[in-house]
């Protein structure tokens, strides 16, 4: 019988890199406490103001404190001159390079991902093209296949996702992982063993929003597969 509900919530969350309240609300329930959803949410806000837990997005918390930070450096010149050429175009962008330190082994030639209007990949592909850069216009399987080489500063251009995770005009971390995850395979980056290596060096050492990264997984149609060969739980993560 719990007796004493904030400290086993503490004790709970000692075990869990990540949680849900759905899984909090279970383990109680389990372990013979009858309190009130209500009364649950209010402990989980008031050790989240004590910084004895965090906020790991809606429905979500974590024990690790320290939060991913977004790079807002990395390719800077190149977000500046497509916001010059394109002053009302929405897009945002990501780089292999901004995640590289999270790999088991060193991946050391760059990739650009820069999401965009499905209508503005073409003007896009000229600009960058005529910047000198290798642009690759949302290709497909075969395409890649047939000429994709690996080369530093590659780029490519895919079509917006909606309701994708953005600030301002970059990637955040979140969808820079499910995008990942969908990359890896279509450009036969590296397998999947070490992406998740990535994924958890990355996701344990920073935390990230969990509930963003579930959504944005759905908006790309690959949410049940990646929980079962990625997180394994929908409900909590742990990290060893």
């Amino acid at each position: 019988m719990i007796t004493n509900i904030k400290s086993e919530i503490l004790n709970y969350a000692k075990n869990y890199s990540y949680f849900s309240t759905s899984h909090l609300k279970e383990y109680l329930t389990k372990h013979g406490s009858s309190i009130l959803p209500s009364s649950i949410n209010q402990y989980l806000s008031q050790l989240k103001k004590e910084n004895l837990i965090f906020d790991a997005g809606r429905g979500w918390y974590s024990n690790i404190s320290k939060t991913s930070q977004q790079v807002t450096q990395i390719h800077k010149d190149l977000i500046f001159s497509l916001k010059k050429e394109f002053p009302f175009l929405e897009f945002n962008c990501w780089s292999i390079s901004q995640i590289q330190n999270y790999f088991h082994h060193l991946f050391t030639k760059d990739i650009i991902f820069i999401y965009a209007s499905f209508e503005s990949l073409s003007s896009l592909n000229d600009f960058l093209t005529s910047k000198g850069l290798k642009v690759y216009n949302n290709p497909g399987k075969q395409i890649i296949k047939d000429y994709f080489t690996l080369k530093e500063n590659s780029v490519f251009l895919r079509p917006s996702i909606s309701e994708e995770p953005t600030i301002d005009n970059y990637s955040c971390i979140e969808k820079i992982l499910i995008d990942l995850y969908l990359e890896k395979d279509k450009l036969s980056l590296f397998d999947q063993s070490e992406y998740k290596r990535l994924f958890y060096n990355l996701i344990c050492s920073n935390r990230i929003n969990i509930a963003q990264l579930l959504r944005y997984s759905g908006r790309r149609e690959v949410k049940l597969h990646f929980i079962k060969k990625i997180l394994m739980s929908d409900k909590f993560i742990i990290c060893r």
